[in-house]
């Protein structure tokens, strides 16, 4: 990747980024040797605007100049040999069919007023499969996930269809890239531990954490309020 190729995780996206990448440069000039792979690069930047957590208006707004673009390039294109024009083809039908789906995702998916979405974008041949992700993400261990998760649902307090119905929405909602078979294998871990003593067997470490962490800040809460 060259320096042309500008990182597309920034926080504030440029939308001219896709037509500063090398594809671009190179049929432009009519002066690519390895068109192919450099095609390949163009159409997985595009991919990763999707994976990104950027605003999708301005994503949206990238994929829209860069369309023009190459329709311009494609248009005046009297200088540029055969093989290049396909490529630019192909590059204008790949931009579409991204525009195409994020902006039925959209419609099957209202925002209210002032949200914006995050979506993940899966490319298959060709098929491209848009969902929304969360921006929540869990930085712990995904066994002291477990361990809440578990105590929720041995809690009785939760209204679902079923366990696993709960855990997948828990996973989605953390951004936790599971499945129920690797959950239900941590928790095997859990209740697999050596107990200290009957009374105060030690497995769930992060629940106690979290209850004596939480004690401790709504103490100095109180005494702060007393002071």
């Amino acid at each position: 990747m060259t320096e042309n190729n500008k990182s597309l995780v920034s926080e504030s996206l440029n939308i001219f980024i896709l037509i500063e990448h090398e594809f671009f440069i190179g049929v432009e000039a009519g002066e690519l040797d390895n068109i192919k792979d450099t095609y390949a690069t163009f159409t997985k930047a595009i991919v990763m605007l999707f994976h990104g957590s950027h605003n999708k208006s301005e994503v949206h707004s990238a994929l829209i100049v860069a369309e023009d673009h190459l329709t311009i390039i494609l248009e005046d294109s009297t200088h540029l040999d055969e093989s290049f024009l396909r490529f630019v083809e192909r590059a204008i039908k790949f931009i579409k069919r991204y525009l195409d789906r994020i902006g039925e995702w959209v419609k099957d998916n209202p925002l209210n007023d002032g949200e914006v979405a995050i979506v993940s974008a899966t490319v298959s041949g060709d098929s491209i499969a848009v969902e929304e992700v969360s921006s929540i993400q869990w930085d712990g261990k995904f066994t002291e996930l477990v361990e809440l998760v578990l105590a929720l649902l041995i809690s009785g307090k939760i209204s679902a269809e079923t366990d696993a119905e709960f855990i997948r929405t828990i996973f989605r909602i953390f951004g936790i890239k599971k499945n129920l078979t690797e959950y239900y294998k941590a928790l095997k871990k859990i209740e697999e531990k050596h107990p200290k003593d009957d009374d105060m067997p030690g497995r769930c470490k992060a629940l106690r954490q979290l209850l004596e962490d939480t004690e401790k800040e709504l103490q100095r809460r109180y005494l702060g309020k007393r002071a």
